[in-house]
């Protein structure tokens, strides 16, 4: 019985790590065509709730057919936009010194 369970876990942690790189790769291609605006305001997100209550409403558009998305490929919305941010930061971090 542990061994399945371990077996089990580990399949998990995998579909998860799957999800995140999907959202890394998602935000990362979304952040190469944002504007400064709208790359300051992930800068200054905690969570993707913070940028959909922002005043830019294309955040809640772009969101509803990601999120929607998630849900037909059964991909951890979660995790997801976790990876989403971490992507979209990563590529402000590395261009934003060099404006």
């Amino acid at each position: 019985m542990e061994q399945i369970i371990e077996r089990l876990r580990r399949e998990k942690a995998e579909i998860e790590q799957v999800d995140f790189n999907q959202g890394k790769a998602d935000g990362l291609e979304w952040a190469k065509v944002a504007s400064y605006e709208e790359l300051l305001l992930v800068e200054g997100a905690d969570d993707i709730e913070d940028l959909t209550h922002s005043r830019i409403g294309e955040f809640r558009d772009y969101f509803d057919v990601e999120f929607e998305a998630c849900r037909e490929h059964g991909i951890d919305e979660e995790k997801w936009q976790v990876g989403w941010l971490e992507g979209v930061k990563e590529f402000w971090g590395q261009v934003k010194p060099k404006l």
